[in-house]
């Protein structure tokens, strides 16, 4: 019985290679005569990205993105790194930063050195003002030049600063401190801007000059915030001494010389010049007001 099922097999495999080895021939042929139409086939897939998925057409192009963005990045770091003005050592640029903090008689703390030096890695705007640190200047007035000049005057007239690597959050935090001392000032109650600027620093224990006072008003000014600001009186005080003297003036050209009439216009000189002086004292309620 075993020896039936073997021979069975055995003319059973000879029959199936019989029959594969008279078809391998026309597969071939047929393999041959089709391949020029699957080259074509490949090459126009390809070419035109023929029987691409949506899915595939979008992973190749964020990858192609990815590529791009790799290639720019690391071309915009090599260039920051060759032609940055400053030193890459953080240490060099803490004693820029210290120095300046020296010189300028600056308060600021050594945290917030440290947070404006870190900060110089990650911006480009305060990479530029710690360089801007590392110049000679013949006073702090000069030091106040440029687009950023309201930043140097927030970090020169409040003696606690708020620093943050985000510039625009810097330029904002800057706006907001200056908004709340100009929205304080009642400009009739000083005779000019300097009294104003004194009163300013005694209530909010700040450092403004009139200098730093006026770069804070008209950076103010052009984020759409108008204030008034005192009025010096003094042209308003010149103009009554004028008329003060022609009136006198007037009186010796039509009077006896006499000794008593001389005496007499003397007192009246004195009590006028005594009158307007006490006005004078009095203009701090009284002044006027002026938009610059």
């Amino acid at each position: 019985m075993d020896k039936d099922n073997v021979i069975g097999k055995i003319i059973t495999a000879i029959v199936l290679i019989s029959v594969f080895g008279s078809l391998v021939g026309p597969l071939i042929g047929l393999l041959f005569a089709a391949a020029p139409f699957v080259g074509f086939w490949v090459i126009m897939k390809k070419i035109f990205g023929i029987g691409k998925s949506s899915k595939g057409k979008q992973q190749a192009m964020e990858n192609t993105r990815e590529r791009q963005y790799a290639t720019v990045t690391y071309n915009d770091q090599t260039k920051r790194k060759t032609h940055s003005p400053l030193p890459r050592s953080k240490s060099k640029r803490r004693k820029i930063v210290a120095n300046c903090n020296e010189k300028f008689d600056l308060t600021l703390t050594e945290e917030e050195i440290d947070r404006i030096v870190d900060a110089s890695y990650a911006s480009v705007e305060w990479e530029v003002e710690v360089y801007a640190m590392s110049q000679d200047y013949d006073s702090i007035n000069e030091w106040y030049k440029g687009m950023t000049g309201f930043l140097r005057a927030y970090i020169r007239a409040f003696a606690v600063q708020q620093i943050t690597s985000d510039f625009r959050m810097q330029e904002k935090i800057c706006m907001d401190s200056f908004d709340q001392i100009f929205r304080e000032i009642h400009p009739e109650t000083y005779p000019s801007i300097d009294a104003c600027v004194r009163a300013i620093n005694d209530k909010y224990m700040t450092l403004f000059d009139e200098a730093t006072f006026m770069i804070a008003y008209r950076f103010l000014q052009s984020r759409g915030r108008n204030y008034q600001l005192p009025s010096s009186s003094v042209a308003y005080h010149g103009s009554e001494l004028e008329q003060l003297k022609e009136k006198y003036d007037s009186i010796s050209e039509t009077s006896n010389t006499g000794e008593d009439a001389l005496a007499a216009m003397s007192r009246g000189y004195d009590s006028d010049i005594n009158a307007l002086a006490d006005k004078y004292d009095q203009m701090p309620r009284n002044a006027g007001t002026r938009a610059y």
